[in-house]
């Protein structure tokens, strides 16, 4: 993917929701503000669905967002990346996540709730049907729409106005405070290379779709290993 124009007014609108949408958590739901402070956990487990379905109708919302800012410019797609991918990977992918979601429903419910808080609890899967729930929530939204949002638009935007270099570190850091802000600081150094080390992967195939599915595959591995471990 190559630089695209910094000086155009829809890309600025563009830049300016990712902006909030990093920093603030976006419209519909705060995840916290600077310095770290605790996200917004409900306070009872019956609002699971409501709290994922809320953050990830979010990040489609900032990723439409930011296609609508693209199309209005007049750049095409195809300049941050995001093209027609394979059918075959999209038959991988699709055989994967069902493979995944008739593992999460056949081992026994329950695993790893006692070594989280409260708070933690209340948003972590209880049942077969909320890991099936989330698994699919999660592995459809956070690899295409980060993928687009940091490693695509903002990528592109930053190495028209910094270069390349800088670009990466930047979209890198962005990536991490949005993730930091929800898991914790203690776990921000996962984000911040995986930002670092999957924008030359993009870059080099001038394609979205080979970071997508890395993407994809780590998020749920880690996913698994939260539903699934001792």
């Amino acid at each position: 993917m190559k630089p695209i124009d910094a000086y155009n007014p829809w890309h600025w609108i563009g830049l300016l929701a990712l902006l909030w949408y990093s920093l603030f958590g976006g419209l519909f739901m705060t995840l916290g503000v600077p310095f770290g402070r605790p996200p917004v956990f409900p306070s009872d487990h019956g609002q699971f669905v409501a709290f994922w379905s809320k953050l990830y109708v979010n990040v489609w919302l900032f990723a439409v967002i930011v296609l609508a800012c693209l199309w209005r410019s007049g750049e095409s797609f195809r300049s941050i990346g995001l093209v027609r991918p394979q059918l075959r990977t999209v038959v991988l992918l699709a055989i994967v996540l069902t493979v995944l979601a008739v593992l999460v429903s056949v081992v026994p419910e329950g695993p790893g709730l006692s070594r989280m808080t409260d708070a933690e609890r209340q948003i972590f899967p209880w049942t077969h049907v909320e890991r099936v729930f989330l698994l699919f929530a999660a592995c459809l939204t956070a690899p295409f729409c980060e993928e687009l949002m940091y490693r695509g638009f903002l990528l592109a935007f930053f190495r028209a106005l910094v270069g390349l270099r800088p670009a990466i570190v930047l979209q890198a850091l962005l990536f991490t405070y949005v993730h930091a802000v929800l898991g914790g600081w203690h776990r921000a150094g996962i984000p911040f290379f995986f930002g670092l080390l999957i924008a030359p992967l993009a870059i080099a195939r001038d394609n979205l779709w080979p970071a997508i599915v890395v993407h994809f595959v780590l998020d749920a591995a880690l996913l698994m290993v939260a539903l699934l471990g001792p």
